[in-house]
């Protein structure tokens, strides 16, 4: 009896020697997604381009805060928007391309047209600092 015990778990431990590398031979490696750093750097030489081609203004400038890049290549590029060197309160998108770098689909946290009316300030600095002083009780 004891015999047959031995055979069987010699045989059950080669057929399971045998199988495990055939199964790994049969996937194949996941694509290899580029490093955040490197993403980033790509989509910020990339942005202009987009820019203008999704119609932005020439006061409006982009920047990219984040992409995210699905294991087939798609990606999902956050931007930043000022206007007349100001932040777009309200305006941060988010750009989608396919693995070729062509926009598929934009989502726009507010508006598109984000062209202020004036950026010359209503307030001095110093009402600024009195009317922030007497808000905070400071």
């Amino acid at each position: 009896m004891r015999r047959h015990t031995a055979v069987f778990a010699l045989a059950c431990a080669t057929t399971l020697s045998l199988a495990a590398p055939a199964a790994a031979d049969e996937t194949d490696p996941p694509p290899r997604v580029p490093d955040h750093a490197a993403l980033l750097a790509q989509e910020n030489g990339r942005i202009p381009a987009v820019a203008k081609a999704l119609g932005a203004e020439a006061a409006e400038g982009w920047s990219v805060r984040d992409v995210v890049a699905d294991k087939d290549g798609d990606r999902h590029v956050r931007i930043d928007r000022t206007s007349r060197g100001l932040p777009v309160i309200g305006g941060d998108q988010i750009v989608h391309l396919d693995a070729r770098g062509g926009v598929t689909s934009v989502d726009r946290a507010g508006a598109k047209d984000i062209t202020p009316d004036t950026t010359a300030p209503k307030l001095t600095a110093a009402q600024a600092v009195q009317r922030a002083t007497a808000a905070t009780g400071a």
